[in-house]
C-alpha cells in the first residue's frame, strides 16, 4: 500500500493538471501531496449571520456605513445573463483544452503576470496541493488576454469591462455613504490605473472530498 501511495504521490507531482489527475484512470485515491485534514475548530457555523455574504442591490444602492468585508454579491448589476453564461463557458473551454495548450499560458509566480495558469500557489513551497486548475488574466489598465479558445478574447473583454463598471459604481456608492463626493474614491486611489484580473477556477470530481480542498481558508 505505501507503495502504491508513493506511486500516486509521484504521479500528482507530475500532473499538469488537476483535470488530467482526477480523470485518471490510474488515481485509486487523493495522492498525499493533497492530503488536507480540517480542523474542527476552524470550521465557521455556515448559519451565523457573521459568515454571510453581503448582497448588495444595484437598483437600490442606499446610503450608509458600508459594512468590512472581502466579499460581496451583486444583484441587479446590469451585466446580461447571456454574457455571464458565454464567460463561464468561454472558461470551461479553457479548462478543457489538452494540457500542452493551457501550459503555453504557464508562468513564473509573479502574481501580476500578463496571464497566469497553474494549479497551487508554489508547488516547491506549498504544504498541500490545491484539488483545482486556475487562470488568471491582467484586463485593466492594459487587457491582456487568453488566446484560446478562439471565443475567450472578445467575451472577457466584453465582461471585463461590464464587471468593472460595476465595480466602480459600487465605489461610488459607498464614496457617497461616506460622506465623501462621488469619485473620491476613485481619484485618491488612482483607480484608471488600478489593475483588474479576471480569474477562473476549475474543480473536479474527488472521489475522496475530506481528503482534499480547492481554495484554503481565508483569515
Amino acid at each position: 500500500m505505501a507503495e502504491v501511495a508513493a506511486a500516486q504521490s509521484t504521479e500528482a507531482l507530475k500532473a499538469t493538471s488537476i483535470k488530467s489527475l482526477a480523470e485518471s484512470p490510474a488515481l485509486n485515491s487523493v495522492p498525499s501531496a493533497y492530503g488536507f485534514t480540517i480542523n474542527p475548530n476552524d470550521e465557521a457555523d455556515p448559519n451565523d449571520p457573521e459568515f454571510a455574504i453581503p448582497i448588495i442591490d444595484m437598483s437600490l444602492l442606499t446610503s450608509g456605513s458600508p459594512e468590512h468585508s472581502y466579499i460581496i454579491n451583486a444583484i441587479n448589476h446590469g451585466v446580461p445573463e447571456s454574457l455571464m453564461k458565454a464567460m463561464i463557458e468561454a472558461c470551461h473551454g479553457f479548462f478543457g483544452l489538452p494540457d500542452e495548450e493551457k501550459n503555453e499560458f504557464k508562468s513564473g509566480n509573479d502574481v501580476l503576470e500578463m496571464f497566469k495558469y497553474g494549479t497551487s500557489y508554489n508547488l516547491t513551497l506549498d504544504k498541500f496541493l490545491l484539488w483545482r486548475d486556475f487562470f488568471k488574466v491582467r484586463v485593466h489598465p492594459e487587457f491582456y488576454s487568453l488566446y484560446k479558445p478562439a471565443c475567450f478574447s472578445e467575451v472577457s473583454m466584453e465582461f471585463s469591462k461590464r464587471a468593472r463598471e460595476v465595480a466602480l459604481e459600487i465605489t461610488r456608492a459607498i464614496s457617497e455613504s461616506l460622506g465623501l463626493g462621488p469619485n473620491y474614491i476613485h481619484n485618491a486611489m488612482n483607480m484608471d490605473r488600478g489593475i483588474q484580473m479576471l480569474a477562473a477556477n476549475y474543480y473536479p470530481p474527488c472521489s475522496q472530498p475530506e481528503h482534499a480542498i480547492g481554495i484554503p481558508p481565508s483569515h
